[in-house]
């Protein structure tokens, strides 16, 4: 299996570096269930040689968790490499830390294409509290609000919010 070679502090050979690793990847574990997620990790899988998988949401009475379906399965050994295209809260990477951890499976890589919180630099698994370091090739420090007029500047502004969504039919209201 393919190594994700691990960055040198200051080597811009590489343009963004390449992501810190821990060892070699043998799976790549599409974080999201985002389309774009998907194929961002299937392309990444495919240009490294490797299996690409993702988890499903499943929702029960009791909540909902992440579970491999569709035939996806994770060796416990094998290295995974946890992708994502874009971070905003981390809420995705964090939910599958526990099922990699539940399989034995080794988080050798977490790489993401966009953070927009500027603060993406480890993760804490929920489950296990250990620590997986994380890479982004692009960070941003966006602000992000709650919604209402007691937290959103804009809100408070009255200016119009649009959310077009992935459909791209677009959603436009006035001022929460």
């Amino acid at each position: 299996a393919p190594s994700l070679a691990p960055r040198v502090e200051g080597d811009d050979r590489h343009g963004v570096g390449v992501p810190h690793s821990d060892g070699e990847a043998e799976i790549v574990f599409g974080a999201a269930g985002a389309n774009r997620a998907l194929d961002f990790a299937h392309e990444v899988a495919r240009r490294l040689g490797t299996r690409g998988i993702f988890a499903e949401l499943v929702t029960t009475a009791d909540g909902s968790t992440r579970e491999l379906r569709r035939g996806f399965r994770i060796v416990a050994g094998e290295g995974v490499a946890l992708v994502d295209d874009v971070v905003t809260t981390g809420t995705s990477l964090l939910e599958m830390l526990p099922l990699i951890e539940r399989t034995g499976g080794d988080v050798v890589a977490t790489v993401v294409v966009v953070d927009r919180s500027g603060k993406l630099h480890e993760l804490i698994s929920p489950a296990s509290g250990r620590r997986y370091h994380a890479d982004a090739l692009w960070s941003l420090t966006l602000p992000t609000y709650e919604p209402g007029r007691e937290m959103c500047p804009g809100c408070a502004a009255g200016l119009p919010l649009e959310a077009p969504g992935s459909s791209g039919t677009g959603v436009t209201h006035g001022g929460a």
